[in-house]
This record gives C-alpha cells, sequence and structure tokens, in this order.
C-alpha cells in the first residue's frame, strides 16, 4: 500500500507543469517602469533580491539576467547576458536575436546621429577583457538599448586621444588614456561626434556578434 501511494505521489509531481521563464516578452520597452515583481511572476523569471542590489536569477537559468528598480521597486533597466544558451528575440529601437544578429545588422537599422560607441577600459591589462559599448538613443524614445561588443579598442581610443589632445609618444601613451578616460566621465557625450563613430565603425570587427542586451530608461 505504501509502496502504491509512493509511485502515485511520484507520477502526480512529474506530471506538474513546469513553466519556462519567458525571457523574449519580458525585455520589451513595455516592462519599463512596471512592478518587478508582477512582471517577476508573470513571466517566471525566478528573480531575487541581491545584497549589492538589484535582481539576478539562478545562475542555472538559460538567460541571465540582471534587473535594476527604482525606490518603487518599478523596472529602470534590464540586462540579459547572451550564453550560448540564452535564446530570444526581441524589438525595440532594434531588431535583435540572441543567436544570429551580429553588430552590424545593428548598425544597419539605425541613423549614424543615434549611435555611440562607449568604451569600457582606458587602461586595460593584457589579460583582462572588458568589453566596450555600442549605445543606441533616439530622441523620440524614453528608453536606450546598450550592446556589449568586444573591447579594448586601441585604434578607436588612440584616434579619440590625438583628436583631443594631439599626437603623443608611446611612453605617454598610458597617462594620456588616463586623461581620456577623465574627459570622458566628464563628458559622456564626448564620443557623439560623426567622426568618432565613423572610426568606430570601421576599427570594431562588425561581423561580431554582442554578448549582452541591455534596455533602460533614460
Amino acid at each position: 500500500m505504501k509502496k502504491t501511494l509512493l509511485i502515485s505521489s511520484l507520477i502526480a509531481t512529474i506530471s506538474i507543469p513546469v513553466h519556462a521563464a519567458d525571457y523574449q516578452n519580458f525585455i520589451k520597452p513595455s516592462s519599463l517602469g512596471k512592478s518587478i515583481n508582477t512582471l517577476n511572476k508573470k513571466y517566471n523569471l525566478g528573480l531575487k533580491k541581491q545584497s549589492l542590489g538589484g535582481y539576478s536569477n539562478q545562475q542555472s537559468a538559460d538567460c541571465s539576467l540582471h534587473v535594476e528598480t527604482n525606490k518603487k521597486n518599478q523596472i529602470n533597466r534590464i540586462r540579459i547576458i547572451d550564453d550560448e544558451a540564452c535564446k530570444y528575440t526581441t524589438k525595440s529601437n532594434v531588431n535583435y536575436n540572441s543567436q544570429t544578429t551580429k553588430t552590424q545588422d545593428l548598425l544597419s537599422q539605425v541613423d549614424i546621429k543615434d549611435v555611440q560607441f562607449v568604451p569600457g577600459c582606458f587602461n586595460c591589462p593584457s589579460r583582462l577583457e572588458i568589453t566596450d559599448n555600442l549605445v543606441i538613443s533616439r530622441e523620440k524614445d524614453s528608453y536606450y538599448t546598450e550592446f556589449e561588443i568586444r573591447g579594448y579598442n586601441k585604434k578607436y581610443l588612440n584616434y579619440i586621444a590625438k583628436n583631443l589632445f594631439g599626437d603623443f609618444s608611446d611612453e605617454d601613451y598610458y597617462s594620456i588614456m588616463d586623461l581620456l578616460e577623465s574627459r570622458a566621465a566628464e563628458d559622456p557625450s564626448l564620443y557623439d561626434r560623426n567622426e568618432f563613430k565613423l572610426q568606430a565603425i570601421e576599427a570594431y570587427n562588425l561581423q561580431d556578434k554582442p554578448k549582452s542586451y541591455t534596455i533602460a530608461l533614460k
């Protein structure tokens, strides 16, 4: 009798449907400004509040999510890392497929005035891989999108530095990069120049696929 009850219990447990996380509908612009608790439950995301701030899902999930909120627990930023098992498509200010979209595909959908290439590091240690960011922000939208692309692009950094500070020697490289980093921190719009954008398009490998997708309120 006990054996029969155990088998029945196991069958009942197995038959309970397990709903997969719905990343595709969550990472839309319409999720911004909404309650984190409501959407976490609606889309079965498994997000948990982190001690250092924000919400993240389990490491075992197909897609790694990190969500930031305001004081009212309303979502203002969503970041999803494009691991190999993470498959989704989304439409915001660009159409994006996590498995197939390349940097070139993103650029072909927007005007050059709406993009910026933002370095992630200015004096990177040789063994440390820090990505740069392709930021797409249209004036008509209340949000922007951000894609992590392969960095440390020295050709791009050198071009900006020489444009701002003039020619410099190899010996001065690190001090010039420190100066450039300080200037960029003071003026985030520094990269919003057509000549810088055209140089970036020439310097980056546009056939690479982004490593993550972020959508955030301005």
